[in-house]
């Protein structure tokens, strides 16, 4: 055990020896489950965990002795995590910055980096009922700081979190399901230094969850008004419609090509349309119409926007031979579109989703704010072993932004003229989010923001789910990490390995008209929908008689304070109840 032995006095290493003992009891009797898992429950384990650490990873006494204790610091890789004179001395000038006299910060913290754990643990003791969260992705300073010293009082905080050895990624998964993004995070650069790699990504996903949380926040603000107006009109409509969750795995082990509407999107056409047969067809509505000019029809069509302007992609389109995807919020003339058959997803709008847990979900579609994320998350959803895609380019390939006659181009020469010419409308398209110049598949290519955060939703997503094999044809656009280029050899060769032909898609798909054709007794039916709008109803009127209570003990408070006349006993015990 070199921490323990080979840098330090036989006195002190009996010391560190007891230490760890004694605190490995302390964490498995408050972490049974944790202590289980990293092997710190038993003589044993606590002895292999030590064999494991480096040699550079070591407990040195401070120079700063004090008579009736030892008292350690850390030294990793040649640099010290704490002072090497005075560690709590230190620890206290931490806690006692002005970080520390904010609200939120009395009340909770998360503290990156965990050392040996001296400003937590002071932490600890001076806001004994506060949430504490210490994020360590290295375990063998956790295991340095079992041995510093005994940890009673740190084990003992109520509400202590402790997030070791995890990859970035799950420590923020965990943030988001317990609502921790807002927690103040405190931050000591030589505890973050022996992590630097892991906090410079866990911060990266974090930036972007929060542009993703910021972006959904907009658009609920921007599209609420309209997906309510949608989803009343729509309810006629959406009774007799069943969810995708009725169709999941019914395409299992099959490939999937999803068409979406970028400019290389003219490279890729033609030889989509040749090899249509071995590939489950998938389009973003976007794209159809470059589908229909080649005389090629998606087998899945999918349309996830509001607006009246995504209805328009389609409007024109005899879509009869293609299945719609789509949720209860869009254009209600939508739903009025022939096709082959419609099946929902979960909306995007809250107040559906709240009225669809009443009367049976529909089948969730992970979206990363684009049609073409939505694509992907439904071929998961089928069952799809392989998902290629074509037009994904998320970037603006030699000036261009989107495939040659798209609804975007049609529309900009229709109303074009010499004050503002067609150039001008594409200037402004292309300019308008600032692009930048970013790493591509064949060079640089320019890309915005939003377009980047696709990217990532992409390298997210496949990294989630590394069974289903993404790849991008002849790409020309934006660079996606774990989601290769595909040739046209490759390609060839995917297609002729397929297990898909004309007869069996045309089965396949034949079972899925039937299935929408038969609407399940009682599935989805009104009395179930008037039953929910009701308990909505009810439940909106609590929400009400609940905020008109809390806004008359303000009120009252408020009152109090002003005139220093004494609180109303009702006034009191509301107060308490609340």
């Amino acid at each position: 055990m070199s921490s323990i032995s080979n840098k330090e006095s036989a006195g002190n290493r009996e010391i560190l020896y007891k230490n760890l003992f004694y605190n490995a009891e302390l964490f498995t009797c408050r972490f049974p489950e944790l202590s289980a898992a990293l092997g710190l429950d038993s003589e044993i384990g606590i002895k292999q965990f030590a064999e494991r650490i480096p040699e550079s990873y070591y407990l040195e006494e401070a120079k700063l002795k004090e008579t009736d204790k030892k008292i350690f610091t850390a030294r990793i890789n040649g640099k010290y995590l704490h002072s090497k004179y005075n560690p709590i001395s230190e620890a206290e000038k931490n806690i006692s910055l002005d970080f520390f006299e904010d609200k939120k910060a009395k009340s909770s913290c998360v503290f990156c980096g965990l050392g040996l754990g001296y400003a937590q643990e002071l932490y600890a003791k001076k806001y004994p009922k506060s949430s504490l969260i210490i994020i360590e992705p290295d375990l063998f300073v956790f295991f340095l700081f079992l041995q510093s010293r005994p940890l009673d009082d740190f084990f003992m905080h109520e509400n202590l979190i402790l997030l070791l050895g995890l990859y970035p990624k799950d420590v923020l998964d965990f943030f988001e399901s317990k609502s921790f993004f807002d927690t103040p995070i405190f931050k000591i650069q030589s505890l973050i230094d022996v992590s630097s790699s892991w906090f410079s990504e866990f911060e990266a996903l974090k930036k972007r969850r929060n542009e993703k949380t910021n972006l959904n926040k907009n658009t609920l603000k921007k599209f609420g008004k309209l997906w309510l107006k949608n989803f009343l009109k729509n309810i006629k409509q959406t009774e007799g419609l069943f969810g995708i969750n009725k169709i999941e795995n019914i395409f299992a082990s099959c490939p999937a090509l999803i068409i979406a509407a970028g400019p290389g999107l003219d490279d890729t056409i033609n030889l989509v349309k040749e090899n249509e047969d071995k590939f489950i067809i998938i389009a973003a509505d976007t794209a159809v119409r470059a589908c229909h000019r080649h005389g090629l029809k998606p087998d899945f069509i999918l349309l996830m926007d509001a607006q009246y302007w995504n209805y328009l992609h389609l409007s024109d389109l005899d879509i009869s031979d293609s299945i719609l995807i789509t949720e209860s919020s869009v254009y209600p003339a939508v739903f009025r579109l022939k096709t082959r058959a419609k099946f929902l997803c979960t909306s995007m709008f809250p107040l559906a989703q709240y009225i669809e847990k009443l009367i049976g979900e529909k089948g969730k579609l992970v979206t990363g704010g684009s049609v073409a994320t939505a694509c992907w998350d439904f071929a998961r959803i089928l069952g799809c072993s392989e998902i290629i895609f074509a037009g994904l380019d998320l970037a603006f390939p030699d000036f261009q932004t989107h495939f040659k006659g798209s609804r975007f181009e049609e529309d900009v020469n229709a109303f074009s003229n010499r004050f503002f010419p067609s150039e001008t409308a594409s200037h402004l398209s292309l300019y308008s989010a600032s692009p930048q110049l970013k790493e591509g598949y064949e060079g640089k290519v320019l890309s915005d923001k939003r377009m980047q955060m696709y990217a990532w939703w992409f390298e997210s997503k496949i990294a989630e789910f590394p069974d289903i094999k993404t790849y991008n044809l002849l790409p020309r656009g934006l660079k996606i990490p774990n989601m290769p280029a595909l040739s046209m050899e490759e390609f060839l060769l995917k297609a002729k390995a397929s297990p898909l032909s004309k007869k069996i898609k045309i089965e396949k798909m034949s079972a899925l008209f039937n299935l929408s054709s038969y609407k399940k007794e009682g599935s989805f039916s009104s009395p179930n929908l008037s039953s929910a709008l009701k308990e909505l109803s009810t439940d909106l009127e609590k929400t009400m008689k609940l905020a008109r209570e809390g806004m008359d003990i303000c009120l009252n408070l408020l009152d109090s304070l002003k005139t220093g006349k004494p609180l109303e006993d009702s006034i009191i015990k509301k107060v308490w109840k609340t």
